[in-house]
């Protein structure tokens, strides 16, 4: 996606909304994805890289925040 910021040193900011099934992907800002799944109604949050395209990827998470707009 022409959102990502693509090769070394590059920053991304990342975002997940979740709302009942519908999950939102946004990338720097910009809505990159949408799709419905009601598997999870709940769980826990991580991160994950898979590096089998990209060798010695690495990845740093400087921050990560949780809102929960549920009333």
């Amino acid at each position: 996606n022409k959102a990502i910021h693509s090769g070394s040193n590059q920053t991304n900011r990342v975002g997940v909304w979740a709302q009942d099934t519908k999950l939102t992907l946004y990338v720097n800002g910009v809505k990159v994805d949408e799709t419905k799944s009601s598997t999870y109604s709940q769980g826990y949050v991580g991160v994950f890289i898979n590096p089998d395209l990209t060798t010695k990827f690495t990845v740093d998470v400087n921050e990560l925040k949780i809102w929960n707009t549920a009333p």
